[in-house]
């Protein structure tokens, strides 16, 4: 974002240098060329455009007959947007107004335009989007934060994969996180899943379920206690912050059509248990949606037991993108895996399917012995603010 404040900020702003009327020296005085360009108004094309201007080290606007209208009392501004116009005083951001009034303080470490009535802004945690009163909308924190567009943002999140995370005495696990990128000799537990693939199950039941799990601190394996690796993630989020899939952008010119199901699609599925890296399958699996849940759902009844896993953890990343899969799911819950993992990925599955899964229930409940916590999470998520779903 921003390439001029990220480096030779000003490089651009000097590079044409404009003598303008009762304002001194030709030297005295720098013109941003991009807007003074546009400095001159069509006719009944509204209020005129400003152009960032330089005076004596300060910056201010200028109007297209060099008439100073904001006074360069600012050590940086941005163009005006939504006719508000980002600006630095004291090191820190605020928005002004076209007459120079100060619409929003300074308070930020950095900030942006306006776009679609919210602009992002950065402090010390990272970048959120504000409304015209400096009001936080959206808080992040994202890493980057762009403009909106048709309704939506496109944002970088850093998530530091950290397994475990000491409270009170206690550690709970956090974010969601590929069973397969785990390769540790299972260390058995008292509901028949390892460690790390526990730290899968609650991280999701977490984010995913309303499901919080704890455990003593003590008794936590050492690298629950270390981060693990980070990675960095670009999402859309929409201007109440819900995260917006690839398959659900809005059909505008800012966005192509979604992408077709490759016809290879059910074959990589078959063939995914080979892949040491399978993350960036499921996110394609993820950005197709629903069109590819017909696709997943034929490789659930595959005779290969690793081929069945691999659909089904496809359809937890689907989400209630997968709603169409219930059934399927419902059946996947008597799967004959010796291991248990088809069952296990069908129940969590449902679980994030949520409300639409109501018809699951029934069959749910039935297998509440062999995996209690998981099945009480996909129910009630399944069944919000029912007690007794």
């Amino acid at each position: 974002m921003k390439l001029l404040r990220r480096g030779a900020r000003g490089a651009l702003a000097v590079a044409a240098l404009a003598t303008v009327a009762g304002c001194g020296r030709p030297s005295d005085r720098r013109v941003d060329a991009s807007t003074h360009a546009a400095a001159a108004p069509a006719r009944d094309a509204g209020p005129p455009v400003l152009a960032r201007t330089e005076v004596d080290g300060g910056w201010g606007f200028a109007a297209g007959d060099g008439r100073m209208v904001v006074p360069p009392a600012y050590e940086w501004v941005e163009p005006f947007a939504e006719g508000l116009a980002a600006v630095r005083r004291g090191g820190r951001w605020g928005w002004i107004d076209a007459a120079g009034n100060t619409v929003v303080a300074p308070r930020f470490v950095d900030a942006d335009g306006f776009s679609e009535g919210l602009a992002a802004a950065r402090d010390g945690d990272g970048w959120s989007y504000v409304d015209r009163t400096g009001a936080v909308r959206i808080a992040g924190p994202f890493e980057r934060a762009q403009p909106f567009r048709c309704g939506v943002a496109r944002v970088q999140r850093a998530r530091l994969q950290r397994l475990g995370a000491r409270v009170h005495g206690s550690y709970e696990v956090h974010e969601g996180f590929e069973r397969d990128q785990y390769r540790h000799p299972p260390r058995r537990v008292p509901d028949g899943l390892d460690d790390l693939a526990l730290a899968v199950l609650y991280g999701a039941a977490v984010d995913d379920l309303n499901f919080p799990i704890r455990h003593r601190w003590d008794d936590a394996p050492q690298r629950l206690r270390e981060p693990q690796w980070e990675e960095h993630v670009w999402q859309f989020v929409d201007a109440r912050g819900r995260v917006v899939r690839a398959w659900e952008l809005p059909r505008c010119g800012a966005f192509p059509p979604p992408p077709p199901v490759p016809a290879d699609l059910g074959a990589r599925l078959a063939a995914l248990h080979t892949v040491p890296d399978r993350t960036p399958f499921f996110r394609e699996v993820e950005d197709l949606g629903p069109p590819a849940v017909p696709v997943v759902v034929a490789a659930l009844v595959d005779p290969r037991r690793a081929v069945r896993r691999d659909a089904a953890e496809a359809l937890v990343h689907l989400g209630d993108a997968a709603v169409t899969a219930v059934p399927a799911l419902v059946a996947a819950l008597d799967d004959a895996d010796a291991d248990g993992d088809v069952p296990f990925l069908a129940t969590w599955a449902l679980g994030r399917i949520g409300p639409a899964a109501r018809d699951a229930g029934p069959a749910l409940r039935s297998h509440r012995t062999q995996r209690p916590h998981l099945v009480d999470a996909a129910l009630a998520a399944i069944f919000p603010g029912d007690a007794s779903p």
